[in-house]
């Protein structure tokens, strides 16, 4: 498994971004390992991004929203949103030898000028997708996040492809969108908003149209299950995470759901909740084979719910 390791702090000025590592966990042994920054990765090689990056990420990397694919040529890529340095998307290249992964960084793409970006997700053909939540400087986050509330779009979907570059994504304005899908023949995209208690829209991404939503109390990240269904994890009604970073250290008191969606018929189920330690304030879950793992934005401590996919055995 791999995790994002995102380092935030409460400061003066708000929230404080520090240095950050990507990790990889073996859920075999319980050993958690530095991915990168680390002394057994590689030299970067800039071939997979924009021309125009500025070099390799390095020690100053934020990494947030991550996204695991193979490349057409089957090489696994992992693409990582960061904040750390210059906001950026960055591409690495994941291998391993003798049981043990590393990561090469292989390029990036800055993102236009005051974009607060989340999460990313790969299209076809080299490209992706990655959530703005909205523009301008930080002091603006707070007044997004009340527009989101009532229902004003504050930001939308960057499209970037190779050879031409990043645009904005047809039909993709929303509040504050966070966590974001493809479905592996790249025709929608499935976007988690914050609008008036938080939805999921559905993305005809050719036509720009959104062309079905479900109700998802605050959700944050997604990911597939192996029957195709969509996981979203997020904080359930009750008391709001927010504070919780003036004191990370202090437990969360904000409850956790995750839902599964039809993503034909958009509609969610609730297979997960919980409130109290040992998780606090769910920002994502991902299916491991008959287990769900769930994380959060705060503490150090990922859960797993064992067989919560176990179909029962026929009578």
């Amino acid at each position: 498994m791999i995790a994002s390791d995102m380092h935030l702090k409460m400061g003066a000025a708000g929230l404080e971004p520090q240095p950050g590592v990507l990790k990889w966990v073996d859920r075999r042994t319980g050993v958690v390992s530095p991915l990168y920054p680390s002394r057994d990765a590689a030299a970067g090689r800039p071939d997979w991004g924009d021309p125009s990056c500025p070099g390799e990420i390095g020690a100053v990397l934020l990494p947030h929203g991550i996204h695991l694919s193979k490349r057409g040529d089957g090489i696994w890529q992992l693409l990582v949103v960061n904040h750390g340095g210059r906001e950026s998307v960055e591409f690495f290249e994941l291998g391993a030898r003798k049981g043990k992964w590393s990561a090469r960084w292989r390029g990036c793409v800055v993102a236009p000028a005051s974009s607060h970006l989340n999460d990313v997700a790969a299209l076809p053909g080299g490209g992706f997708l990655v959530s703005t939540m909205h523009m301008g400087a930080n002091e603006e986050t707070r007044s997004a996040a009340v527009k989101a509330a009532k229902g004003e779009n504050t930001g939308f979907l960057w499209r970037w492809t190779p050879g031409s570059g990043i645009s904005r994504q047809a039909g993709s304005d929303a509040p504050m969108p966070n966590g974001v899908q493809v479905d592996a023949a790249g025709r929608y995209a499935y976007v988690n908003t914050a609008s008036k208690g938080g939805d999921v829209r559905k993305l005809d991404l050719a036509s720009g149209q959104v062309v079905g939503t479900v109700a998802v109390p605050n959700p944050d990240n997604g990911s597939w299950t192996a029957d195709g269904r969509l996981l979203v994890a997020g904080v359930a009604a009750g008391p709001k995470p927010m504070h919780c970073f003036k004191d990370p250290g202090a437990p969360c008191p904000a409850p956790s759901e995750v839902y599964a969606i039809d993503v034909e018929t958009m509609q969610a189920e609730r297979i997960f909740a919980h409130s109290g330690a040992p998780i606090n304030a769910a920002t994502v879950a991902v299916q491991a084979g008959d287990d769900l793992l769930v994380g959060s934005c705060f503490g150090d401590t990922i859960v797993t719910v064992r067989n919560a996919f176990k179909r029962p055995k026929p009578s």
